[in-house]
């Protein structure tokens, strides 16, 4: 997997649910959820671009969005 596919369209629709679902359920507030959300997005991202190899897209991004909360 890399950052290109991860922001493919179809991906991006699918994990933006799902992490801003997580960060509105942590935070309770809309405004929090969308920047947490963008922030834990650019960090997956950021990760993908610098070389990161994924076999398991779904728990590498459930994991990381729980460890990036948890800061």
């Amino acid at each position: 997997m890399t950052a290109n596919n991860l922001f493919d369209d179809s991906l991006l629709q699918l994990y933006s649910r799902k992490i801003y679902g997580f960060a509105l359920s942590k935070t309770g507030h809309e405004q929090n959820a969308l920047d947490l959300s963008q922030e834990i997005s650019l960090g997956l991202y950021r990760s993908l671009r610098a070389g990161k190899q994924v076999d398991n897209m779904d728990a590498w991004v459930h994991t990381t969005v729980r460890r990036f909360y948890s800061r």
